[in-house]
C-alpha cells in the first residue's frame, strides 16, 4: 500500500519541500524508497536522502510505500508527457490496450496510465473519466500532463484523499495531517467517486465522475427466493474475485450474521483455492462478541484468533487511535477501538489483506431505528434513508477503518460492497427487508441466505449489535474519560456542549438514529466527547475553525487536567 500527494504552486515557487513534508508525515518509515515528480523529471530514493536542493518545480507527484521492502512507482506513459501516481486493487485491470505500449511490469498502475495515453487528446480530465469509469476495485488516483493536477476516487471509497489550499499551494494527500503539516489550516474530503481539477494553477472543480443513479438499480425483485438465490449469486463472484492472487488472508469476526456469512463463503472458497483464511476476534473480557465468534469459527472449522482486552488497554490506545483516524467525533473514535487491536493482531502474523464485512445493515435493512423510519414514512422514504446512508458509509465507516489499517499496512477487502453486490441488494424490494414496523430484527434476505449456507440459527438471527457495543467498548469510555478527570461536572464549568464545536455527525446513529431507539445507547455523555477533543487537540489535529474553539475551551481547563 502506498500514500500519495500532489502539490502545485500558485507562485512559481519550488514544490520539493512541502511536497516531502507530505510523504514524511504520511509515511513513518524512514527508509521507505519513494518516488516524486517534480517538474518534468521523476526521482527515487530514500526519503531523507534526497537532494532536495538539486530538486526544482513548481508541480509535484509524490508516493510512499508503507513497508520498507516496497518501492514507490512513478508511472509515465510512452510519450512522456503523462505521469501518474496510484493507491488501489483493480480487478478488470488487464484490459486490452489497443496500441503498443513499452510496460515495465503489467500491473494495474502501468494499464491505467497507458489507457489515459490512448485517451488523452489534450484534455487530461476528459481522459481521466473516460478511463476510470471503466475500472472496478477501490483506487485512489493522480496524474499530471506537466500543466494541470487531475486526482480521482473509486465509486464506493475504498482509498482517501483529501485537499485544501493556502496563500502559496494547492494540494491534496492519502491523509488530511500531510496538509496541515504544509501549513493548509482546512483540509476538505474529496469524495468517492469524485474527480478534483486543478486547472492553470487554480482548483477549478470538485465533481462526480461516477454518476450514483446507475447504482441505484430499479426495485424489480419482489419475491424472496429470487433475491436470496441473485444475492448469493453476486456474493460468491465478488468474493472469488477478491480471493485470487492470495496465499492467505484475514476476516474479521464479531459474531453476528454479517461477518458470519462472509466467513462462510470466504472459508469455503478460500479451502478450494488453496488460501490459509485466519478469523480475529476481539472484545472485553466476557463479551458476547467473543463468544459467539468462537463458537461460530469452531463450528465451520475456521482457525481463530481473540484477543481479550482490558479498560487499560482501550486508554493507551485512544490516542493512537485518534491519530490514525484524524477525528474528534466519538462515533469514529469509538468504533475504531476494536479494529485497531484485531488489526494489530493481523500485522504480527504478517498477513497483508483482511476481509471485513460492513456493508448488509444499509443493503438490507439492519439498523434498529429502520422500523420507526418505516412507521412515520412508508417503504418510499424507508429505501431512500438506506441508500443515503450506504452512499455516506465512505464518510462515516469506510475511511475511519482504512486508515486504521494503514496504521499496519493492511489493505481491507468489502465484498458485501461490491458494485454487483450494491446493483443486486438495491433492487431488492425493500418489503423484503423489513417486513414491518413492528420488525426488530431485519435483512431477512441476508438472513436467509445465512441459514441456507448453514449458518446455526442463534447466529443469523442474532440482532444487529453494534460492535462497540458487542465488544463491550461504549461503557468503558466514560470510565476512561473520568479517570483523566473529564466529567459532567467539567462540562457544565467549561459550559462546553460538542454542537459548538462542529454540527457535523459522522455516524447514521449519531445524525438521526439515536431519535427512534435508546439514546443513552447509541450517545455518550459530553464529558466523553470532551475528551476526545482534549486527545485530538493535544495530537495536532483538526481543521483550524475547530481547533480554534477547542483552544477556547481547553484554555479554562483546571491545571491539574
Amino acid at each position: 500500500m502506498y500514500v500519495l500527494a500532489g502539490i502545485i504552486s500558485k507562485n512559481g515557487a519550488n514544490v520539493v519541500k512541502p511536497l516531502i513534508l507530505m510523504l514524511q508525515q504520511q509515511s513513518n518509515n524512514k527508509n521507505a524508497t519513494v518516488g516524486l515528480l517534480v517538474g518534468d523529471k521523476i526521482f527515487h530514493g530514500k526519503i531523507n536522502d534526497l537532494n532536495v536542493e538539486a530538486i526544482e518545480g513548481d508541480i509535484g507527484l509524490g508516493c510512499a510505500p508503507l513497508k520498507k521492502t516496497y518501492y514507490a512507482p512513478v508511472y509515465r506513459d510512452c510519450s512522456g508527457k503523462l505521469t501518474l501516481i496510484y493507491d488501489g486493487v483493480i480487478y478488470n485491470f488487464k484490459k486490452k490496450l489497443f496500441r503498443n505500449h513499452k510496460l515495465l511490469s503489467i500491473t494495474d498502475g502501468d494499464v491505467i496510465t497507458h489507457l489515459l495515453e490512448e485517451n488523452y487528446a489534450g484534455e487530461l480530465t476528459y481522459a481521466f473519466k473516460k478511463v476510470l469509469t471503466s475500472l472496478e476495485g477501490g483506487f485512489a488516483v493522480a496524474a499530471t500532463d506537466g500543466n494541470d493536477l487531475i486526482a480521482a476516487r473509486d465509486p464506493v471509497g475504498f482509498r482517501t484523499l483529501y485537499y485544501g489550499e493556502n496563500n502559496d499551494f494547492i494540494a491534496f494527500a492519502t491523509l488530511k495531517k500531510a496538509l496541515w503539516r504544509i501549513g493548509i489550516p482546512n483540509v476538505f474530503r474529496l469524495r468517492a467517486g469524485s474527480i478534483l481539477q486543478i486547472i492553470n494553477r487554480k482548483l477549478l472543480d470538485v465533481s462526480k465522475i461516477f454518476p450514483e443513479e446507475p447504482f441505484k438499480a430499479k426495485i424489480g425483485i419482489k419475491d424472496i427466493h429470487t433475491a436470496i438465490n441473485r444475492y448469493q449469486e453476486a456474493l460468491y463472484v465478488a468474493v472469488e474475485k477478491m480471493l485470487k492472487g492470495l496465499s492467505k488472508a484475514g476476516i474479521l469476526l464479531s459474531g453476528g450474521v454479517d461477518s458470519a456469512l462472509l466467513a462462510k463463503i470466504l472459508n469455503d472458497k478460500a479451502s478450494k483455492m488453496g488460501i490459509n483464511l485466519v478469523g480475529y476476534t476481539v472484545g472485553l473480557e466476557g463479551s458476547p462478541d467473543l463468544k459467539y465468534a468462537e463458537e461460530f469459527a469452531e463450528k465451520i472449522g475456521l482457525p481463530v484468533k481473540k484477543k481479550s482486552v482490558t479498560v487499560d488497554d482501550l486508554d493507551k490506545a485512544l490516542p493512537k487511535v485518534v491519530r490514525a483516524v484524524e477525528e474528534r467525533d466519538y462515533v469514529q473514535v469509538e468504533t475504531s477501538l476494536i479494529p485497531y487491536f484485531s488489526l494489530e493482531m493481523v500485522a504480527n502474523d504478517g498477513i497483508k489483506v483482511v476481509f471485513v464485512g460492513q456493508g448488509p445493515d444499509e443493503l438490507w435493512g439492519g439498523y434498529p431505528w429502520y422500523p420507526r423510519l418505516l412507521r412515520e414514512w412508508g417503504y418510499a422514504k424507508l429505501h431512500e434513508t438506506m441508500w443515503e446512508d450506504l452512499i455516506r458509509g465512505e464518510v462515516e465507516t469506510l475511511a475511519r477503518e482504512n486508515k486504521v489499517a494503514q496504521v499496519f499496512d493492511i489493505e481491507l477487502r468489502y465484498p458485501y460492497l461490491d458494485i454487483d453486490v450494491i446493483k443486486t441488494a438495491m433492487s431488492v424490494a425493500p418489503q423484503l427487508k423489513v417486513f414491518s414496523d413492528k420488525d426488530q430484527l431485519g435483512k431477512h434476505v441476508h438472513r436467509a441466505l445465512a441459514k441456507k449456507l448453514g449458518i446455526p440459527t442463534f447466529i443469523a438471527e442474532r440482532k444487529k449489535t453494534a460492535a462497540q457495543h458487542g465488544a463491550g467498548v461504549h461503557k468503558m469510555l466514560l470510565q476512561i474519560a473520568k479517570k483523566h478527570g473529564f466529567n459532567e461536572k467539567l462540562v457544565s464549568r467549561l459550559n462546553y456542549s460538542p454542537d459548538k464545536i462542529s454540527s457535523e455527525k459522522l455516524g447514521s446513529s449519531s445524525r438521526y438514529g439515536y431519535k427512534y431507539v435508546d439514546k443513552d445507547r447509541w450517545l455518550l455523555p459530553s464529558c466523553v466527547q470532551l475528551y476526545f477533543d482534549y486527545v485530538a487537540y493535544s495530537e495536532g489535529l483538526l481543521n483550524k475553525n475547530e481547533r480554534e474553539k477547542i483552544a477556547t475551551i481547553l484554555k479554562n481547563l483546571p491545571t491539574s487536567q
